[in-house]
């Protein structure tokens, strides 16, 4: 298995809240993650369609969009985005809430950097693995792999020529 040539993760982060917002995106940059914010979820759905990010931090009480309201668009509309909420009115139910409605991860407010930095690494980490399938499930169904033998060299070819010729 090859490995897994992590890249940073593109952060969008969303808060009405100036401090937390801009706070959170300069420990972003520092810590080598490309960062921008959005102080509300529309502003947020305007920049994930005009820009590449791999995954949007969000509070979950904002006014008018609310960050369930935000995840769910962004799931409808930009699958490919993971979505990490956070609020300060954390309880198991809007934990669940979340969770279901397909956030990657939930934190609580006020968290540590350190806690948002390692779920964005296992979050990077686990969309290695996913690229590492999907890369898998091409191979095998490109026609390159045959009989469950997975190769490319003129001997591996040959066998599964030969394989073929038996297998009639």
């Amino acid at each position: 298995m090859s490995e897994l040539n992590l890249q940073p993760l593109r952060v969008l982060v969303v808060d009405d809240g100036r401090l937390v917002r801009e706070a959170t995106v300069r420990q972003l940059r520092e810590a080598g993650f490309p960062a921008d914010s959005a102080d509300n979820g529309y502003q947020a759905l305007e920049q994930a369609a005009a820009g590449q990010w791999d995954v949007v931090v969000s509070d979950l009480r904002m006014p008018g969009m609310d960050g369930l309201s935000l995840l769910r668009a962004l799931r409808a509309e930009h699958p490919q985005v993971d979505v990490i909420v956070m609020t300060a009115y954390g309880s198991v139910k809007t934990a669940v809430e979340a969770m279901q409605a397909g956030a990657a991860d939930y934190l609580t407010k006020p968290f540590h950097f350190q806690e948002l930095e390692h779920r964005l690494r296992t979050l990077s980490e686990l969309r290695g693995y996913r690229r590492q399938v999907e890369d898998l499930r091409a191979l095998l169904g490109s026609g390159e792999a045959s009989h469950g033998i997975v190769g490319r060299s003129p001997a591996m070819l040959e066998v599964v020529k030969l394989v073929k010729i038996f297998a009639e």
